[in-house]
């Protein structure tokens, strides 16, 4: 199908004030002179000339980085520094030399992006020619030529289309979330004593203010920089390792999990909310005609063979041959119900070589195609006629009037009138609503068909009741006054024709009902009974109407969905996650703590708004009890063992202050000092922090429980925090008093004496480090000491390295490696065996769980549960409410639109197809294209 439309809006920022637009069409010139906003699209922040000076401006703002450039500048003061300038600028590059990286990469995927689509083609009319233009080339006025299956360039007003009836069908999936059609529009001297007499000028207050900023560069390292960089790497390896699960991908569409931030890891393990939509997150948007009761009859047990019928569709599935045998026979009360469903409705058919439906709704897509199969096909429509082939004769009806539907009436009517003159009102909706509007002779078969309906909730199905109604010629002229001039009113008007509608619909006659099975992804029971192990609570927040829904939120708007949310997070104090797979979901998405979007069929706008996508529902539970678990466990380690090591590291100087007079002079080397937390240290944290399980992923998931932890944030709080603190100090204590009792009047073998200031330090700073290093880069360590304290790098730099021959020294002594091992044990001996004794008294969930993996290594895990069918005790309606108002006015009208429809595998062709026979039917809402030869 071929569209000419012309743009009269492109993407842009909003005016603050709305103006009046002047242009023309085709008349660049004339358009240009307004300087409308271009059809580009920009989501990246920098360019080649603004990305170094814009990024290293945001970067400053951190607190973080803006405290290192304070610290470097009292550095530079030679009054109160006692440490070399680089010991800070060296950190300092290295996290904006990271962060750059980082920032950078992350914008020129957004430019690619950008490029992608703006560099779109699509066909302009210019000079009186069809011209292949980018879409970035637009302009305001410029008529462009649309193609089947083609991508809406801007804001378009429709000129004129290739179809008889100017139809166009537009998806849009992307703005709505919803399947649906519209019809719209970042070396030292021997050991000496002396005196240094006081120099005047020097007041103790100066004193002590000097005194106190030269501790505060001391002891920085308490929050190295370096912190932010490991959290960086952490966060990014996390997500990784999330982009990599094989497990969380999806085969059948080709897509991966994809973790879109790296800064919300962690949280991923500390969820108590979850918000979720239903349409398309929790189902499969797949309708299947499953039940019906006709006339008192309950109909749908075995399977049926509908060969006899050229015209059905080979995906059709139904269970009954009684209802087939009914409808050969000529039953007229099996004859009125199929012939509601062929002709109560708003479906546009496509006939081309084979006969596609397109519906504003799967349900009504599913309800259709099943009057199809038993000899009721529905095959064109115009503003005026529908046409129905009745057991292989082809009728026309005379279209009289559609009662469209809202969220209010809940219900839909025809009035048509037959070949033969009479006049008919056929009406589907809501059982509730359509009791209501019964005539009184219809008692007995409503209390039967209620029945029916209450089994058919029982199976989890959704439900309509069906009904018609014989009108007299005179009292329908009078009422197509009355709705004509409520249809024209210009105000009121929806008032004023519900207020119609409700005229005619009354003393209806009850024909039956119909039920629906609205299919559930795979493993949706399974996921939601995992989390709720895991005291998750779900929420689902939904547009469809209250009769579908049990425990859910229904008829909720997108922005109610957000303040929901908005309302959770103030009140309760608690992580939330929300996750949909529609633009309607992406303010909750946003609302939300944690965004996850699902790529199905509606569209990306919920993945593009995401934090974390996925392709099924069912991976949100890997995503939370796997990934969100160990994130949060190796960040809470993280955090547990960088605070210690630093406290550890950093009040040794404190210690060393009472025996230096507090003047501010530092226990290790420099370059020690430097290297501490990016070299000698860095490794093992990273190493824990990125590998680290408690247990594998097959015991995360058999064992829920194991992530209440992270909801109530026991591994990292005030208390374990205070217990860091307590047990950094002590052992800073025995890294600072062990090497000084052990080298205090010490003498070598030779007789000289080792007990200096360099000898006590390099043994501190070994024993700081072999207390925090893994054995197996030990070698890393001495390579690096004896680099540095080497004779060739005192020849090179004199003044940077001082220590010379230190090592070599001190290492040559027996009591330095005693008083090593001493120390490395009196720090790490009460950890341990605090550590078994709280296992023995007082294990957690991870102790219990790790004590059976350990039990039960050489058992295979018991076989999945399987989960009994779902059953309600509420009907639900197979009507879909989600919209406010359906599109039975247009399709009356003659001026409603069709976008060209897109090659799907949910087509309905009248070959036979054996691939198809036992799959379920797959419907089409409006949105969803249909493949044409």
């Amino acid at each position: 199908m071929d569209s000419v439309l012309s743009a009269c809006g492109l993407n842009g920022k909003k005016e603050k004030v709305q103006e009046e637009r002047h242009l023309r069409a085709n008349d660049r010139e004339f358009n240009l002179s307004f300087k409308y906003a271009n059809n580009a699209i920009k989501t990246s922040k920098y360019n080649i000339f603004t990305f170094l000076p814009l990024n290293l401006f945001e970067q400053f703002q951190r607190l973080a980085n803006a405290y290192f450039v304070f610290l470097l500048i009292l550095q530079l003061i030679p009054a109160i520094s006692s440490l070399s300038w680089f010991t800070t600028v060296v950190p300092l590059l290295l996290v904006l030399c990271i962060t750059l990286a980082k920032d950078g990469t992350d914008d020129i995927n957004r430019h690619k992006n950008d490029r992608q689509v703006n560099n779109r083609r699509v066909d302009v009319l210019i000079d009186g020619q069809l011209k292949s233009e980018k879409w970035m080339n637009v302009q305001v006025g410029d008529i462009i030529k649309l193609e089947n299956n083609q991508f809406v360039t801007a804001d378009l007003l429709l000129l004129s289309s290739s179809e008889p009836l100017n139809l166009v069908y537009i998806e849009t999936a992307e703005l709505d979330g919803l399947v649906t059609h519209i019809t719209s529009t970042h070396q030292q001297g021997t050991s000496f004593t002396a005196f240094l007499p006081r120099q005047d000028g020097a007041n103790a207050a100066f004193s002590g203010f000097l005194s106190f900023w030269s501790y505060v560069i001391i002891l920085n390292t308490v929050v190295p920089i370096s912190l932010y960089v490991s959290v960086e790497i952490l966060r990014l390896g996390n997500s990784y390792f999330i982009d990599w699960d094989r497990k969380m991908y999806h085969t059948k569409t080709d897509t991966p999990a994809q973790a879109r931030t790296t800064t919300l890891n962690e949280e991923l393990g500390q969820i108590k909310y979850i918000f979720s939509d239903k349409t398309g997150t929790l189902t499969q948007n797949i309708m299947t005609f499953n039940r019906c009761s006709i006339n008192g009859k309950s109909y749908g047990e075995e399977k049926v063979d509908f060969s006899w019928n050229s015209l059905a569709d080979t995906k059709f599935c139904f269970h009954d041959h009684a209802l087939v045998e009914a409808v050969k026979q000529g039953s007229s009360e099996v004859h009125a119900f199929f012939r509601l469903l062929a002709l109560c409705h708003t479906v546009i058919d496509t006939l081309n070589s084979q006969l596609f439906y397109q519906a504003q709704s799967p349900d009504e897509g599913a309800l259709v195609t099943a009057a199809r199969n038993f000899g009721f096909v529905f095959r064109t429509r115009t503003p005026e006629t529908i046409s129905v082939v009745e057991m292989g004769i082809n009728i026309t009806y005379e279209l009289l009037a559609v009662l469209d539907f809202n969220n209010v009436r809940k219900r839909m009517s025809v009035i048509v009138r037959s070949p033969d003159g009479r006049l008919t009102l056929y009406c589907k909706g809501a059982d509730t609503i359509i009791y209501e509007r019964l005539h009184p002779s219809c008692s007995k078969v409503m209390e039967v068909t209620t029945e029916h309906l209450n089994e058919y909730a029982g199976e989890g199905l959704r439900t309509l009741a069906l009904a018609y109604k014989d009108l007299d010629e005179a009292e329908f002229e009078q009422w197509r006054e009355r709705h004509h001039e409520a249809s024209t009113a210009l105000e009121d008007r929806e008032e004023k024709l519900d207020a119609i509608y409700e005229e005619i619909e009354k003393d209806l006659m009850l024909i039956g009902a119909t039920a629906v099975e609205d299919k559930l992804q795979d493993g949706v029971p399974q996921t939601i009974e995992q989390l709720a192990q895991a005291d998750i609570k779900i929420w689902v927040l939904t547009g469809d109407k209250q009769e579908e829904l049990l425990h859910e939120s229904f008829m909720v708007t997108p922005l109610q969905k957000a303040q929901v949310v908005e309302l959770v997070k103030k009140y309760k104090k608690a992580v939330t996650l929300a996750i949909g797979d529609g633009a309607n979901d992406v303010s909750m998405i946003k609302a939300a703590h944690i965004g996850v979007g699902i790529s199905g069929q509606e569209g990306m706008q919920a993945v593009l708004s995401s934090d974390f996508s996925f392709a099924q529902f069912r991976y949100l539970q890997r995503l939370l009890l796997v990934h969100g678990h160990w994130s949060y466990l190796r960040m809470c380690k993280f955090l547990c063992y960088f605070f210690y090591k630093n406290f550890s590291f950093t009040f040794v100087h404190f210690w060393y202050g009472f025996f230096c007079g507090f003047s501010a002079q530092t226990v290790y080397d420099e370059w020690f000092i430097t290297m501490y937390n990016l070299v000698y240290t860095a490794l093992p944290i990273i190493g824990l922090s990125l590998f680290d399980q408690d247990v594998n992923d097959r015991w995360s998931m058999q064992y829920p429980q194991l992530y209440a932890p992270g909801q109530k944030n026991q591994y990292f709080n005030k208390m374990t925090f205070v217990k860091i603190l307590l047990h950094s100090c002590y052992s800073s204590l025995i890294l600072f008093f062990i090497p000084y009792a052990a080298m205090q009047d010490t003498v070598r073998d030779d007789g000289k004496d080792i007990a200096d200031y360099q000898s006590f330090a390099f043994v501190a700073l070994s024993a700081t480090v072999n207390h925090f290093f893994l054995w197996g880069s030990l070698s890393v360590f001495f390579a690096i000491t004896f680099t540095m304290y080497s004779n060739g790098m005192y020849l090179i730099f004199t003044s940077s390295f001082p220590f010379i021959g230190t090592a070599r020294n001190s290492l040559n002594q027996p009591n330095v490696w005693l008083t090593i091992f001493l120390t490395t044990l009196l720090c790490v001996l009460p950890v341990v065996a605090l550590r078994f004794l709280l296992i023995q008294l007082r294990p957690t969930i991870n102790d219990k769980v790790r004590y059976k993996v350990r039990q039960a290594k050489a058992v295979l895990p018991p076989p999945p549960r399987r989960f009994p069918r779902r059953r309600i005790s509420t009907r639900r309606s197979g009507y879909a409410f989600s919209h406010a108002r359906g599109y039975g006015d247009l399709v009356t009208s003659g001026r409603f639109l069709r976008r060209p429809v897109k090659t799907r595998l949910t087509l309905f062709p009248l070959v036979e197809s054996p691939l198809a026979e036992n799959s379920p039917q797959t419907y089409r809402s409006i949105g969803e294209g249909a493949q044409r030869s």
